[in-house]
C-alpha cells in the first residue's frame, strides 16, 4: 500500500512538471519571414530626414559602435 502511494505521488509530480513544460512552449514568431522570437524588437516610425546613426544613438548605441557599423557597411 505504501509503495502504491509513493508511486502515485511521484507520477502526480511528473504530470505537473510536464504540464508546466507544455505551457512554456510557444509557437515561433515571425515578422516579414524572419524568425524574431529570439530578438529584442523595438518598433517605431522613422521621421523624415532621420538617419540611421541618429536612430541607433537614440537606442543607446555609442558613436564608436555607430562608426564601426558604418565602416563595415
Amino acid at each position: 500500500m505504501l509503495s502504491a502511494l509513493i508511486f502515485l505521488l511521484l507520477n502526480i509530480d511528473k504530470k505537473e512538471n510536464l504540464e508546466k513544460t507544455i505551457e512554456t512552449i510557444k509557437e515561433p514568431e515571425y515578422e516579414y519571414g524572419i524568425l524574431v522570437d529570439s530578438f529584442n524588437i523595438k518598433k517605431g516610425e522613422i521621421k523624415q530626414n532621420q538617419v540611421l546613426g541618429e536612430i541607433l544613438y537614440l537606442h543607446h548605441i555609442n558613436h564608436q559602435k555607430i562608426e564601426h557599423i558604418v565602416t563595415l557597411s
